[in-house]
């Protein structure tokens, strides 16, 4: 009978144990290709599209069909296209300079070859964004750049106006007399971190999309329930 069981449970064991190895396998192989991939894209003109790896795992994860997921969707499908209207203001300011550098021989055309291998996957990737738009709302491909874009001047208008700011009180500072050492320190007075310019961004981002969302939560009320004597329903038109 002992050698009856270990006859039955010998084959078991070692299928177990390959299957074991390879999911080890699979999982290291997955992990080097990601680690590798964010090597090639770190080679790249612009870093790592955060904004759309968000998406792509929110999509896996949440349905549109659900109301909670729909919103978490076209969210970040709002982050993803404020991105990149982001990064095509920036090819836009910086292509001719690049050009004309490598043209006079001032520099070689590496970094120009980046920039214009990142202008043609930008394409790309708003094509996939006006696509996805269309899916969660039809005409919103015709719309979400522009909306984006109007988010983006609003969001540098007030990034401007916050750095504005900050020059002002530490000029105000210098005025007082108070030493530049004595001024770096104090944000890290009350022990709080300090924010950087990416996280102010982003947090600039969620607010106007938050603002932006409550108007059209309001505009949508007024819509249902008639245009009511001294409403503010006009602020929506253009």
């Amino acid at each position: 009978m002992t050698s009856t069981s270990a006859a039955f449970w010998f084959p078991v064991l070692y299928a177990v144990a390959i299957g074991a190895l390879f999911a080890a396998f699979i999982k290291w192989n997955r992990v080097k290709q990601k680690a590798a991939d964010q090597d090639a894209q770190w080679d790249g003109y612009f870093p790592e599209n955060t904004e759309k790896i968000i998406y792509n795992e929110l999509a896996e994860m949440h349905s549109p069909e659900d109301p909670a997921g729909y919103k978490l969707l076209t969210t970040s499908l709002m982050k993803r296209a404020l991105t990149d209207v982001r990064r095509i203001l920036k090819i836009r300011e910086e292509k001719p300079p690049l050009q004309q550098m490598v043209r006079s021989g001032l520099m070689g055309e590496d970094l120009l070859e980046k920039l214009l291998r990142a202008e043609a996957e930008l394409d790309a990737e708003v094509q996939e964004v006006m696509e996805d738009a269309e899916l969660y709302k039809p005409g919103w491909s015709k719309t979400i750049f522009q909306e984006a874009t109007q988010l983006v001047q609003i969001q540098m208008q007030r990034e401007q106006a916050l750095e504005a700011q900050r020059l002002a009180q530490e000029q105000s500072l210098r005025d007082a007399g108070i030493p530049e050492d004595e001024t770096a320190e104090t944000p890290e007075d009350d022990g709080s971190p300090k924010e950087t310019d990416e996280e102010r961004r982003q947090r600039i981002a969620d607010e106007l999309l938050r603002e932006e969302e409550a108007e059209k939560k309001k505009a949508a009320k007024g819509a249902k329930g008639g245009t009511p004597r001294g409403s503010k329903t006009k602020r929506k038109s253009k």
